[in-house]
Formats: C-alpha cells, sequence, structure tokens
C-alpha cells in the first residue's frame, strides 16, 4: 500500500531539496575557461626565469633544452641555482654552457637562517637581469615554444602577478590530477576576483622590484617549504593579479613520488599560519566537500527509515535524491574539469570529490603527528 502523509511529504520535498542544494553549493559552477591569449611581439618584456635546482639533474637534462629553445622576440635569460660540486647537475649546465641565455648561480653549502630553496630564489631575483621573474622548478616542461611569449604577454604596468597553470602529466594517479584541478580551480576563481591567496602550480610570474623593495622572504622564513604559497600570498595586490589559461601557457610537471605529494600536502598546513586571506577559501571548501555528505546521510537514513515503515514513495524520493545529486555534480565537475583533463571518465567524479574530505582528514591528522621540527629552518 502506497502511504502518502503529511511526514512523506515533507521529508521527500526535504531530502530533494537538500540535494538540490548539494549539487549547486559548487565552486566548480564558476569554471574557469581555456581562453586562447593573443600578444603582440614588440610588445612583451625581458624576462628572467628561475630554475631552482637540488638533486633533479635528471629532470634538468630532459627539460631545459625546452626552456632554453623558447621562440621569444628579445632577450630572456635562465637562471639556474644550483650547489657547487654537484657532479651530474654540473654536467648537464656545461652540455649548455655555450647558449647565451643560460646562467648559473651557486648558493653556500649552508644556510642557517633561510631553506635551502628559499634562499637559491633570493639569489637567482638579485642575480636577474630583467624586472619580470618567472620561477619554475626543473621538474616542469613547457609544452610548446610559445610557452614564454603566453605566459610574458600578462605582463604590462597594471600587473605585478601572473599565475599560470601547470598540468600533471599523463599516467599520473587519477584522483591526484583531479584534486589538483579541484585545487588549482578555488586558487584561479580567487585571483581571477582581484587579490590571490597561493598558488599550487610552478608557474609563476612577479616583479624583481617588488621582491626586493618588501624583503623577499621576509616574514615566512622560518619554514623550510612553500615558497609559492608565500610569494602570491605576499605580494599580490587587488586587481594587479592575472590568471592566465592558453594552453600555450602551460607547464607540465612529472608525476609527484607519494612521498612528494603527501610532503606537499603537510608543508602546506605548516604554511598556513603564516598565510594571509586563508579563512574564506577554506570555509568555501569545507562547506563544499561537506554538504554532499549530508545530502547522502540524510537519504540514507530516511531509507532505512521509509523501508521499514513501508511508505515507499518516501523510499523513491530518497533514491531519487542520491541520484539527482551523483548526475548534478557529475556533469558541473565534467564541464568544468574537461578542457584541463578531458579524458577523466565522468563517473567517477562524484567518488573523488567525496573522497577530498577524508585525505584532507588524512594529511590534518599526519601533520597533528608530525615532528613540528621537520617543517622549520629554526631547530632549536
Amino acid at each position: 500500500m502506497l502511504i502518502i502523509d503529511e511526514i512523506t511529504i515533507v521529508l521527500c520535498i526535504i531530502v530533494i531539496l537538500l540535494a538540490i542544494m548539494a549539487s549547486l553549493i559548487n565552486p566548480l559552477l564558476h569554471r574557469i575557461s581555456v581562453v586562447d591569449n593573443e600578444y603582440v611581439a614588440d610588445q612583451l618584456p625581458p624576462i628572467s626565469i628561475l630554475i631552482p635546482e637540488h638533486d633533479n639533474a635528471k629532470e634538468l637534462d630532459q627539460n631545459l633544452a625546452l626552456f632554453l629553445n623558447q621562440k621569444y622576440p628579445i632577450d630572456y635569460q635562465i637562471i639556474v641555482i644550483t650547489e657547487e660540486g654537484h657532479g651530474d647537475t654540473e654536467d648537464v649546465l656545461k652540455k649548455y654552457s655555450n647558449n647565451s641565455h643560460l646562467y648559473t648561480t651557486y648558493i653556500p653549502q649552508s644556510s642557517r637562517y633561510m631553506s635551502r630553496k628559499k634562499l637559491q630564489i633570493t639569489l637567482g631575483v638579485k642575480a636577474a637581469k630583467h624586472e619580470w621573474i618567472l620561477l619554475t622548478d626543473p621538474s616542469c616542461k613547457p609544452l610548446n615554444e610559445n610557452w614564454l611569449a603566453t605566459m610574458a604577454s600578462k605582463c604590462n604596468n597594471q600587473t605585478n602577478i601572473v599565475l599560470g597553470y601547470t598540468t600533471l602529466e599523463e599516467g599520473t594517479n587519477e584522483y591526484r590530477r583531479f584534486e589538483h584541478i579541484n585545487t588549482a580551480h578555488y586558487i584561479l576563481n580567487q585571483a581571477n576576483r582581484g587579490q590571490a591567496y597561493i598558488t599550487n602550480m610552478q608557474n609563476l610570474m612577479f616583479r624583481k622590484s617588488e621582491f626586493l623593495q618588501k624583503g623577499g622572504f621576509l616574514g615566512n622564513l622560518d619554514q623550510i617549504r612553500g615558497e609559492y604559497y608565500f610569494l602570491v600570498n605576499k605580494f599580490s595586490e587587488d586587481s594587479k593579479t592575472k590568471i592566465i589559461t592558453d594552453r600555450d601557457s602551460w607547464l607540465e610537471e612529472q608525476e609527484p613520488s607519494d612521498k612528494e605529494w603527501n610532503n606537499r600536502h603537510l608543508y602546506y598546513l605548516a604554511a598556513r599560519k603564516d598565510l594571509k586571506r586563508s579563512k574564506k577559501i577554506h570555509y568555501k571548501m569545507l562547506v563544499n566537500e561537506i554538504i554532499p555528505h549530508l545530502s547522502i546521510l540524510t537519504s540514507l537514513g530516511i531509507i532505512v527509515y521509509s523501508v521499514n515503515s513501508q511508505k515507499w514513495l518516501l523510499t523513491a524520493c530518497s533514491i531519487l535524491s542520491i541520484v539527482i545529486l551523483f548526475f548534478a555534480r557529475s556533469i558541473i565537475a565534467s564541464k568544468a574539469i574537461k578542457p584541463f583533463y578531458g579524458d577523466l571518465a565522468i563517473w567517477k567524479i562524484p567518488f573523488y570529490e567525496l573522497s577530498l574530505i577524508w585525505h584532507r582528514i588524512y594529511y590534518h591528522i599526519s601533520y597533528m603527528k608530525a615532528d613540528k621540527r621537520d617543517f622549520t629552518t629554526h631547530k632549536l
């Protein structure tokens, strides 16, 4: 017998509305478009590219030629910052020593009050002969010879930070690629509104003069990692931060190891206390990740209740609400992600979305259990 009473009607409305709300409270509704970017060659500025290197001779050897062979109409230099005495790295640099774009500078063997990479970046900025700095890593590579020109097209008098996109290479764990793009959407949307929070991508442009005038990494020297986080968070100014998503501007990063992927999350949690503008974006993330679970748990609870009380209309509405949630979020996420990761199976997306919060909890627990001295240069 089909039972229709006030409780059935009210609960049906609740589960359906909750599913719709959980579908629409979704940052991926604000899609980042991949837009072709035109530029005028004679308006591009000279650029200094910084590549801090440490135990990355293999990656440097694979990728350096792609940086050196950019089709750029005016002067640019590539500064590799490394340590003296690293034989493999020095062999790679000797191979390209006749290239007029390449410059090498060395750091001291040890640094007491600053992490190696922050010291490398600081020395690289000081050694740079151009105002615009482009920072990247040896594990990244341009996907074409127009990468530098496309990135530089955003450099003008009204800009002080340019955020480019970095994709993870094919073959990288699917969930990690999804999480990377999902995080990038939060970051790029925030930057698009004026003042950026951080970046999770090693494709960043900033001004030498501002870096030096404002003390570089002063304010977070104690943190071992988080260079890209701090640069964007400290130097991004309202309405002077630009993003670029043209595929010609993309870099591709080789697949991070399990240890490296885990450490990125832990170093971010260590750095977060020094970052401004973090509350709003984390509130959005938390709401987006909790509400779908709330909708599903409510529907499952009502299914149990309705089956026991033989209210089959309520059972059907609860099942429908789960279908609505999964279908709607799959379609929304698929449209947002497809330009960046076209081969992700649509049916996997809801499960990856639901797992985000559990991964986040895992990293928080790992950070709580970790020795906090592992994240600082001041090991007292």
